[in-house]
C-alpha cells in the first residue's frame, strides 16, 4: 500500500519539476 503511495507522490513531484 505505501509503495503506491510513494510511487504516486514521485510522480506528482516528476510532474511539477517537468512542469
Amino acid at each position: 500500500m505505501m509503495k503506491l503511495v510513494i510511487i504516486l507522490v514521485i510522480l506528482l513531484v516528476i510532474s511539477f519539476a517537468t512542469y
